[in-house]
Parts: structure tokens; sequence; C-alpha cells
């Protein structure tokens, strides 16, 4: 203002400045609440983050519960069943041994479960007979509270191994199986049926799966597993291993995600086959024989096999 009041013309130039310090001092003062409120913003967005935080904790926190348990509710149904079936039938000692004996297992099964996620032991390197598996997955059927009435029916090579601990093919396969005895209401048939893979085997799948899985195509083992029920609706069937996502009322949508989840871990993997896919899997006598009475869902899990 000094420095203006010597300039020529001072009365045409001292009111716009007077009017530029005012607007100055306006701005500075907008700007001084703009930082206030920018402050009270950062310490309002720590607290919603130490919020989400802990919110992501307690989901997976929540998830990893969810799975436990659903990973031990099916060997403790099959406990709950031969416990009942003991107490209830009259059998000799020997056979009232052999059950205890199978009942063991299934607790030492649960132990393991919950030994795996807290990751105290792992599994690698273990082979399992497709011939003890399907015996198992029988007895389990034979002994459950709700599927006992529900026939197994096996074809193919039992005889083979595969590169899979015994544990997670048994979760697996017995999720599998527990899915479809219950689409079924505890009656009708199953199917499971065992091939080698030759090597012009075409996946039937999407080219995204059978690009990922061709590498070890030539030196694995199909197991199918064919039900009576309700088939899987098309509009569902790119969503059916997401957790959380299940067709029945009293399911919770996590026991096809852990199956497939816990095989990918070892080099398999499972799929679900469309009707348009399944013809591409079965010679067909095989597929005359079962394709019609078998008509619900059809599952395909590739297991790397042993080769001796």
């Amino acid at each position: 203002t000094e420095f203006a009041r010597r300039l020529p013309h001072i009365n045409d130039i001292e009111p716009p400045l007077n009017k530029a310090v005012s607007e100055l001092l306006i701005l500075q003062e907008a700007l001084l609440e703009s930082h206030l409120a920018l402050k009270e913003e950062q310490r309002t967005l720590a607290s919603v983050y130490q919020q989400l935080a802990a919110h992501e904790r307690n989901v997976t926190s929540s998830v990893m519960s969810s799975r436990v348990m659903h990973e031990i509710g099916n060997p403790l149904s099959s406990v709950m069943g031969l416990i009942e079936y003991v107490r209830d039938q009259d059998i000799d000692r020997e056979e009232q041994q052999e059950l205890l004996e199978l009942a063991y297992g299934e607790l030492q099964r649960m132990k393991a479960i919950s030994r795996r996620f807290l990751k105290v032991s792992t599994l690698h390197g273990v082979e399992t007979n497709l011939g003890e598996l399907i015996d198992w997955i029988t007895l389990m059927l034979t002994y459950h509270e709700q599927y006992s009435a529900i026939k197994l029916t096996v074809t193919g090579e039992t005889s083979l191994s595969v590169h899979v601990p015994l544990e997670v093919a048994q979760v697996a396969l017995l999720n599998l199986v527990v899915n479809a005895a219950r689409s079924q209401n505890g009656q009708g048939e199953l199917w499971i049926h065992i091939s080698p893979t030759q090597d012009d085997d075409s996946l039937g799948c999407t080219p995204r799966y059978d690009r990922l899985l061709s590498h070890h195509r030539d030196h694995e083992v199909r197991l199918y597993l064919c039900d009576q029920g309700p088939d899987i609706a098309a509009e569902l069937a790119d969503d059916i291993f997401e957790p959380w996502m299940s067709t029945a009322q009293e399911g919770h949508g996590l026991g096809l995600a852990i199956a497939r989840s816990s095989l990918e871990q070892h080099n398999a993997s499972l799929l679900y086959l469309m009707k348009d896919q399944r013809h591409s899997h079965l010679t067909q006598q095989e597929l005359s024989i079962h394709r019609s009475h078998f008509d619900g869902a059809w599952f395909m899990l590739s297991l790397p096999v042993v080769e001796h």
C-alpha cells in the first residue's frame, strides 16, 4: 500500500489493491478452515481404517471357524452313526471292535483336521489307494445317521493309487457324496466310476481348465460321482465352487469350495460336468447303461496317478 501511494494515479490504483488484500484475507481464512476440515477427515479415515481392519480379522476368523466346523461335521456325523449302530444293534464282539476302530479312525481324522488348520502338520508325498478310499466311503454311508439307505455302485479301476493324501481325498469325496445323498433325500443310488486317462483324452470342460490341467493329463485317473437327484441349474454352474454358495436350504456353501481348494494343493482338480460334456468321458456302453439312470449332477475328480 505504501508503495502504491507513491505511484502516479494513486487514486486509480489504491481501491483495486485494497480489494485484492481483502480477497486474499478471505482466501486465507477459507484455506485455514479447509486445512482443519482435512485434518478432521484424516482422523475419521484413520478410525474407519481401524474398524475395517478389525472387521477383516473377524471375517477371516469366522471363515476359518466355519471351514473347520464344516470339515469336522462329516466325520462327527459318521462317529455318531457308528455309536448309535453299536448301541442299538445286537452285534458280536468282533464286529463291535471293528466298528469302534472305525469310529476311532474318524476321531483321529478330526484331530488331524484341527492340526492342519493350526499348521502343525503338513500333508505331502502321501499316496492313497482308491480301493481303500471306496471301502471307507462305503462304510461311512452304511453307518451314516441320515444316508444309510443310499446304495453305492462302483465301477472301474479301483486298484490304482494316487498322489493325494488320504485325508484330502476323504474330505473331497465325502463332501460330494453327502451333497449327492442330501439331494436325493437319503434314498436311491449313487454311481462312482474310476477311469485312467488316455493320451488323447480331452477334459471336455472349459478351455481354461483344459489348458490348466493338460500338463499332467497323461498321468492321471478320473473319478466320476453321479447321482439321481436334481441336476445343477445352468445359471448356477459357474458359481457352485464359490464359498457360501449353496442350493440346499440347510447348506452353508463351503463343501465344494473346501473340496476343490484341498485337491488343487496336490495337483488334483474337481470339476462339475454339464450334460453336453458327459459324452466325451465315458464309453458308449457305459453311457447307455448309466446315463439315463443317473441323470442328476456329475462331478469329476482328476487325480495324479502313482506309477509303479
